[in-house]
């Protein structure tokens, strides 16, 4: 019998609500995994395709996630993060 490797992190959660910006939760819910220190800044992230399917959502979502919203300050205040504007 095989068993899995163990993840980098705990996926426990992580409860993404549909409708809600699945990007931005997950980003959110790393973002407060780092500031708490359950997940060590430089920890690396599972593969894209392999977290998608742990938390059923879309690769191009999990993609997006750590691209789409800047810190404008280390803080868990919701105003600290803006959305990033193409250029």
């Amino acid at each position: 019998m095989t068993r899995s490797p163990a993840l980098p992190f705990d996926l426990s959660g992580i409860h993404l609500e549909p409708g809600q910006g699945l990007a931005r939760q997950l980003y959110q819910a790393l973002r407060e995994r780092i500031l708490d220190g359950r997940l060590a800044s430089g920890t690396r992230l599972l593969a894209s395709r392999e977290l998608a399917t742990l938390l059923g959502i879309s690769r191009n979502t999990v993609t997006r996630a750590p691209t789409s919203y800047t810190p404008r300050a280390t803080s868990t205040d919701e105003s600290a993060m803006a959305p990033t504007s193409p250029i």
